[in-house]
């Protein structure tokens, strides 16, 4: 970026393609009770697995992508990223069953894994004199947006036209974004046939990530085998351990694990996966409490999630100089806190009592997301590009998707286990209980997140405040 108008439009850019690609998880849940009421007839698991179909995806291919991109160049992977994401768009629009539909969003997935890190990489590579913190906030709060869009127009949107609109829309924003990429962004990182691809640890890292949730979300079903059940448990194991050993081993590794040994990214990798975690169960259930419980629209659920990223999104740009004045701790603490509170008054009022206290503790638990995710986000990208990562991009994008997964892979292992196999549809009752479970074991681990990096004696100047101003 040769000036700061350049700079500017690249970032409002490439920030929109990363309201794009995010606001697709938004569409998808708010579509889960339309779509389980509709003539494709799906399970509970597989509408489980039409979420988690993209996020997996999305997660496994973020940290590979980085290594992808100066393989290739940046740019050319982030258009290449777009088109795929748009071309499963398109055809998930003429969706018959629920088995192509689930491959379309894997597809999707795909897409915007190789997508998302290139976004981040481009605008901190161009950044010029522009704060490296200023950048990540600035594109951490577009995921945030992606929230307002997604829920604000996809609610009314699906309710208005059904499932298949969130495909409609999706499919030639993609194209808009490819043309605004060729023809503003430009293609100005030139591909590098010597850059390194750590193909084994992509290998085992792919495999270890799928395991573990194809694990978690098809529990409630192979209990009954636990044979069954124990593979993919013992595949992603082992799958983990290879992994481990092939990064050690290798020259240029995929994750530079070394970087772990530092408190700020071990805290700040625990505290998004915490946040995140918990944010993606609530928005998995939201549109079952909303629609299946309190018997509201598709359009209610969708406007009724605007108001928690709208605190997100404000929050985040706060927490710059916030943290600055009074330390990346202590505002981290607010921060889960503050979200545990929000996560309270959901399992009060979700299923039953005053709406306007259900939407309350809904941007309780905005105010405290966006206290985390911006400043945690930050310092784990500038801190693992210090310890011989590239842009950093790759494990904050990571850990970010598969906690989200995992959130998607809580709530839906509540519904699999208060709903009756087979059943194709929900009561109001079960989707009641499935919350409370679900919303109670988020409570717990981001409790028991802050107690952790607050007991760990490495992590602990991390809580000092004049120690952590300066780092």
């Amino acid at each position: 970026m040769t000036s700061t108008p350049a700079r500017r439009r690249d970032l409002a850019i490439l920030c929109g393609v990363v309201v794009l690609l995010m606001s697709a998880v938004s569409l998808a849940n708010l579509s889960v009770p339309v779509l389980a009421n509709s003539s494709m007839h799906a399970t509970s698991t597989e509408l489980t697995w039409f979420v988690d179909a993209y996020v997996i995806a999305f997660a496994c291919l973020l940290l590979p992508a980085e290594m992808i991109g100066a393989r290739f160049g940046e740019e050319r992977v982030l258009l290449a990223g777009l088109a795929l994401f748009g071309f499963a768009s398109a055809v998930a629009l003429f969706a018959t069953g629920m088995p192509v539909l689930i491959g379309c969003r894997a597809l999707a997935g795909l897409g915007a894994g190789l997508a998302l890190p290139q976004t981040l990489s481009i605008l901190l590579h161009r950044g010029g004199t522009m704060r490296q913190a200023t950048i990540v906030a600035a594109w951490t709060a577009s995921t945030s947006l992606a929230g307002v869009v997604g829920n604000g127009l996809g609610g009314p949107l699906v309710a208005a036209s059904g499932w298949r609109s969130a495909f409609a829309v999706t499919a030639p924003l993609a194209l808009l974004a490819i043309v605004l990429v060729v023809t503003a962004v430009g293609l100005r990182a030139r591909p590098n046939a010597h850059a390194p691809l750590d193909l084994a640890g992509t290998g085992f890292f792919v495999t270890a990530a799928v395991a573990a949730l194809v694990a978690v979300i098809e529990a409630p079903t192979l209990l009954a085998t636990p044979g069954l059940l124990a593979l993919p448990v013992v595949v992603a194991a082992l799958s983990a351990v290879g992994f481990v050993i092939s990064q050690r081993r290798a020259s240029h590794p995929l994750l530079h694990l070394a970087v772990f040994r530092d408190p700020i990214v071990r805290a700040a990798s625990l505290g998004i996966a915490a946040t995140f975690i918990g944010l993606f169960t609530l928005f998995s259930l939201h549109a079952h409490l909303v629609q299946t419980v309190r018997g509201l629209s598709a359009g209610i659920s969708g406007l009724s999630l605007v108001p928690i990223s709208v605190a997100m999104f404000i929050v985040t740009y706060a927490t710059v100089p916030l943290v600055h004045r009074w330390g990346l701790g202590r505002i981290v603490a607010a921060g889960l806190l503050t979200s545990s509170v929000g996560f309270g008054g959901v399992i009060l009022w979700g299923a039953s009592g005053s709406f306007l206290l259900y939407l309350a503790a809904l941007v309780v638990i905005g105010i405290g997301g966006g206290l985390c995710s911006s400043p945690l986000s930050t310092r784990l990208t500038m801190s693992y590009g210090r310890h011989g990562g590239r842009a950093g991009a790759g494990i904050n994008s990571t850990l970010r998707e598969l906690a989200s997964a995992g959130g998607v892979g809580v709530a839906g292992v509540a519904l699999a286990f208060a709903i009756p196999a087979g059943s194709s549809s929900s009561g109001a009752a079960a989707v009641a209980s499935a919350s409370v479970g679900a919303f109670w074991f988020v409570v717990v681990v981001q409790v028991v997140s802050l107690a952790a990096m607050a007991i760990d004696a490495r992590i602990l100047p991390l809580w000092r405040h004049r120690r952590d101003r300066g780092r």
